[in-house]
């Protein structure tokens, strides 16, 4: 055995349900509408949005990181996605209060929306199975 006596047995491997494929599409759409909306930010004219526009493109890169993750049945993946679609739908929220009409408006919309059917699909019945 040249591999030191490891083997390697891929026909156990399951294959993500549908419901989780779609979940980690989403990531990947919440953090480029995260990432928009801190460009949508830096563009403004309040001064406070550096901040908020940072925080944007953050948590917008972690959850296209995330999306990836979801896809090797690993939970801290599921975990992470979680926590990622949980801070972007209160970052949509509080966009949404402090902002007023504009750009951030439509994309912290879509990233609440999108955020909250991330989290149905995460905790879905196939996707609890293919977690365990």
């Amino acid at each position: 055995m040249a591999d030191g006596g490891l083997t390697l047995d891929m026909t156990e491997r399951v294959n993500p349900p549908a419901g989780l494929w779609f979940v980690a599409v989403l990531a990947w759409i919440v953090g480029a509408a995260q990432v928009l909306s801190g460009v949508g930010l830096l563009f403004s004219d309040v001064g406070a949005n550096v901040w908020l526009a940072a925080l944007d493109f953050f948590v917008g890169g972690i959850a296209i990181m995330t999306g990836f993750t979801l896809l090797t049945g690993d939970r801290l993946g599921r975990t992470l996605a979680a926590i990622v679609f949980v801070i972007v739908l209160a970052g949509a929220v509080l966009n949404l209060l402090s902002i007023g009409p504009g750009f951030s408006w439509g994309s912290s919309i879509a990233g609440a929306v999108l955020s909250v059917v991330g989290l149905v699909l995460l905790f879905s019945r196939r996707s609890n199975e293919f977690f365990r």
